[in-house]
């Protein structure tokens, strides 16, 4: 998994600094990123980032894990959010919001599932 602290400054060190393994692309809790990402498979957040998130597969996922922030905008088929989304725009087929969950922005979703305990304070618009 990515360990640095420190703010990653180009896309180079960027793709140094993730983790991927089997499809899966990992961001740990130190890591602290932001721009714009492409991915294919699934990416998991436990750290921070703000920007772009962009799956460009119909099989894409990004997992934003407790204790992690999100900040931007984010296209992806699938989306599972356990930390903090304070989102420009979240376009998806599936989003699910875990109990603990706080999601902010703009909110585009086929299908939409809220555990109890998760936060929104969101506006929803059809796909």
């Amino acid at each position: 998994m990515a360990s640095k602290t420190n703010e990653i400054e180009t896309e180079k060190d960027f793709w140094q600094e993730l983790e991927i393994l089997d499809r899966q692309h990992w961001v740990s809790e130190a890591f602290k990123g932001t721009g714009r990402v492409e991915f294919k498979g699934t990416f998991r957040i436990a750290g921070e980032w703000d920007g772009e998130l962009i799956g460009f597969e119909d099989d894409s996922q990004l997992h934003l894990l407790k204790g992690g922030t999100l900040k931007g905008i984010v296209q992806v088929q699938r989306v599972q959010i356990e930390g903090r989304c304070e989102l420009e725009s979240l376009t998806c087929d599936f989003l699910h919001l875990t109990r603990g969950a706080f999601v902010s922005g703009v909110i585009r979703a086929k299908t939409l599932v809220i555990d109890s305990g998760a936060i929104v304070e969101a506006t929803f618009e059809s796909q």
